[in-house]
């Protein structure tokens, strides 16, 4: 009576703290016997899991490792001789990687086999990093730049739905990337990012990309540089004509081309530049960014006369702002 009692008290210890005895018999082995679950749910293909890895070590050393496919009937691991082990579970997705973890340990003490029951395997998370640039008008062709203040960003959002476009998570910030958004259940997913302007304290979405899929993994998931396209609608346009202080033409001014500058915002350096013939008087720079503009202008004569003028506007977004530029020598 009082050996069973002893082995009542320490079974229940032991199971207090995550760790579990195997036998009391004559032998110095024994074998141990669990089903599992994940999540709570026992069904291998509800679970996505196609094979459970199953990983025994002993000291840190690995002394029974196998991989099995994953159903529903019981499984053993043995023999083992007498001393102090760590079982670890891992359910594996269609793709062998690990959707699902758990880790017990537990005492060999005789060699009576021990069935520990169903054990739970948890559900695992990951972390998504997303970085972006930006699809900017340029003359002629755009470019690509994950620069915020060239492409007239001011904040972002980030959308990440799961495979069935329900929304999980809307993260709005300051235009900064890469960023990482943890706490993500493996599976399956869509990220969506959206970039806004701002103009008179009026948000306006200038960039965009939707619906992008991605698998997170129980681990970091880098999705590279997304590259947000164009909302062309929501760039104004600047009209911009010149003039030659004292009158004339390009003609009687010796003058045959005109260069133009667009300076955005507090950048120091152009972010257009182009140039048109004379005789015209007037081109129309499209898809500007909304915001405070300096347009600089210059010209040389066949004489080696150099003109220029600069004026400073303010462009709102999906409207058309005329830009006088008078010309002085």
């Amino acid at each position: 009576m009082n050996r069973i009692a002893g082995w009542a008290a320490a079974v229940a210890l032991v199971a207090g703290s995550g760790c579990f005895f195997i036998g009391s018999g004559g032998s110095t082995t024994g074998k141990l016997t669990f089903r599992w679950s994940f999540a709570g749910q026992t069904d291998c293909n509800a679970a996505g899991v196609r094979d459970v890895r199953i990983t025994v070590t002993s000291g840190g050393t690995v002394v029974a490792p196998t991989v099995v496919a994953c159903d529903n009937s019981a499984h053993e691991v043995g023999p083992l001789t007498e001393g102090e082990y760590r079982l670890k579970l891992e359910g594996l997705n269609q793709e062998g990687l690990p959707d699902y973890e758990v880790e017990r340990t537990f005492v060999v003490l005789r060699g009576d086999n021990t069935d520990l029951g169903t054990v739970d395997l948890t559900l695992l998370y990951g972390t998504l990093l997303v970085d972006w640039k930006f699809d900017v008008p340029g003359i002629g062709m755009g470019m690509e730049t994950p620069d915020c203040a060239l492409a007239g960003v001011v904040d972002t959002v980030v959308y990440i739905d799961d495979a069935t476009t329900n929304v999980l998570t809307t993260d709005p910030q300051l235009c900064n990337s890469p960023i990482e958004i943890g706490n993500l259940a493996v599976g399956d997913y869509f990220v969506s990012v959206e970039a806004f302007g701002s103009y008179s304290n009026i948000p306006f979405r200038l960039y965009q990309v939707y619906n992008v899929p991605f698998t997170v993994t129980a681990s970091l998931t880098d999705l590279g540089q997304l590259l947000l396209s164009r909302n062309d609608e929501n760039f104004g346009t600047m009209a911009i004509s010149y003039t030659f202080e004292g009158g004339g033409t390009c003609t009687s001014n010796n003058v045959s081309t005109v260069v133009v500058e667009d300076f955005q915002g507090d950048i120091t350096e152009p972010v257009a530049t182009f140039e048109y013939a004379c005789p015209a008087s007037s081109s129309d720079l499209t898809l500007t960014v909304p915001g405070d503009h300096r347009v600089a202008m210059r010209a040389m004569s066949s004489t080696g006369v150099v003109w220029s003028g600069s004026t400073t506007v303010n462009v709102a977004f999906a409207q058309t702002v005329n830009v006088p530029v008078t010309l002085r020598r």
